[in-house]
């Protein structure tokens, strides 16, 4: 069995929880972590985790994430229904608009070349054009709360829903009309893209259980790996509490998803079906709430306001990027 240990770490002074790590997706990365206490406010690193900003807001933040293309803008969305869009060199806020609603965005993503963002808000997807400042499409598909939207990393003008009506819905941003939707089996809670391509959908549910679904043209909505083994973790159990699951990663060379799991006191282990392949040192004290990877390190925050970076004790596991990382332009060759 494999072992995690810390690379590097953070507390915060003040009480607070860290909800979210979010990461840009050019060649210089930058990590955000959400925390939350009596007002949020947004801290930014560096890969090498040097502390290079604070973004402070009078709003309840309830979702970040970064633009796709340009890794300079920080998008939120807030409690009110509002999203507002951050340049992360200043930050400063360059743009604010509302969805429509005062009801809380659950989930914001950019997407079609940054041009859009897509927004949860109660049963409805609603998807605003950034550059005309104005709402293109209200998608009513779901018959409950949409609790996760997406556009997904390469093919940039699919979005994909997930709600607690047990449904996910894909369509391309040029035909909304043309749905193709797929039972989930469970509400979901969050979700990742993952594998060759990013044709693998890993599916986080709020029974934790991960399911993992393929979108390759041949077998498109098609189970391709379920697993409960996180809640059902006698390592991971504390009194009446069962395990719950943070994130899933892929592992290049097995073409396999591995699943990061956490107890109530911070513990955390990593999974490779119903097999343990890795532990981690102590460190979190509470409930982990966020994970990401680059570079074959570990990112973990959580409920206690803490911050580590794992890397593995003897040799390094080969798990993919969290975030797909666009190509770099190509430098125009110098005139003769």
């Amino acid at each position: 069995m494999d072992a995690f240990v810390i690379q590097h770490q953070y507390q915060e002074p003040d009480p607070c929880y860290i909800t979210k790590l979010a990461c840009n997706t050019t060649q210089t990365e930058v990590i955000g972590a959400l925390f939350s206490t009596d007002q949020s406010y947004i801290r930014l690193w560096s890969k090498d985790f040097q502390l290079t900003n604070t973004i402070k807001d009078t709003c309840d933040i309830t979702d970040i994430c970064f633009n796709k293309h340009d890794g300079n803008n920080l998008i939120c969305g807030t409690r009110e229904g509002n999203v507002k869009i951050w340049d992360i060199r200043t930050s400063a806020p360059v743009q604010e608009f509302n969805v429509g609603s005062s009801d809380e965005i659950l989930s914001v993503a950019p997407g079609y070349q940054d041009r859009s963002i897509a927004c949860a808000v109660r049963n409805n997807v609603i998807v605003t054009d950034v550059r005309m400042n104005k709402i293109i499409n209200q998608l009513e598909d779901h018959t409950d709360t949409v609790t996760v939207v997406d556009f997904h990393p390469i093919r940039d003008s699919l979005l994909c829903s997930l709600g607690e009506d047990n449904l996910c819905v894909l369509r391309y941003m040029d035909n909304v009309s043309d749905i193709h939707p797929f039972t989930i089996n469970d509400a979901a809670r969050h979700l990742t893209f993952s594998g060759p391509d990013r044709s693998l959908m890993c599916v986080l549910s709020t029974s934790e259980q991960v399911t993992t679904f393929s979108l390759g043209q041949d077998d498109f909505g098609t189970t391709r790996q379920a697993s409960t083994s996180i809640r059902d973790s006698p390592l991971l159990s504390q009194g009446d509490s069962s395990g719950y699951v943070v994130s899933t990663f892929y592992e290049d060379w097995k073409d396999n998803i591995l699943t990061l799991g956490g107890s109530t006191d911070g513990q955390l282990l990593l999974f490779d079906g119903e097999t343990i392949r890795a532990s981690f040192a102590p460190f979190h004290t509470d409930v982990v709430r966020s994970a990401l990877c680059l570079d074959s390190k570990i990112w973990t925050c959580g409920e206690d306001g803490k911050i580590a970076i794992w890397e593995s004790e003897e040799r390094p596991i080969e798990l993919q990027t969290t975030v797909y990382r666009q190509p770099s332009k190509p430098k125009r060759a110098a005139p003769y």
